[in-house]
């Protein structure tokens, strides 16, 4: 019995092994489902390390985010899954890139979040902390 998930058209690594971190089987599960319907955005850390983006799109000063739109309707449709992560070859202005996404880089795809994965700069902005000494809400 073979622990790979295959669809027509479709490469789809290995299932996910004893050791794979919960949070990577669900991002996993739910990046597959969102597929499904045709396509999803991916919101991430550029910051963590094997993210591979276009050179215009690699963090300079640390972006907060990075969103990717994958889809099995592109051309080549080359999306890979595995325990690690997604990548696909997606074009930026007319020009194809590689882009490989680590799931633990990953903290939202389509409209589910991981809060615990959400980079703390960004909870930073999304939260701002009263200043000291102001009346609580």
């Amino acid at each position: 019995m073979s622990n790979v998930v295959q669809f027509p058209g479709k490469k789809v690594g290995p299932l996910a092994t004893i050791d794979t971190p919960l949070s990577s089987i669900e991002k996993r599960a739910i990046f597959l489902a969102q597929m499904e319907r045709g396509e999803t955005y991916v919101r991430f850390n550029p910051n963590v390390p094997g993210v591979q983006v276009p050179p215009h799109l690699a963090p300079q000063l640390g972006p907060l985010v990075l969103v990717l739109k994958f889809s099995y309707q592109y051309k080549p449709s080359d999306v890979e899954l595995t325990d690690e992560g997604v990548a696909q070859t997606l074009s930026f202005q007319g020009n194809f890139f590689r882009c490989a996404v680590p799931w633990a880089a990953v903290w939202s795809i389509g409209v589910v979040l991981w809060p615990e994965c959400v980079p703390e700069s960004l909870t930073l902005v999304l939260n701002p902390q009263p200043p000291q000494g102001a009346p609580s809400a």
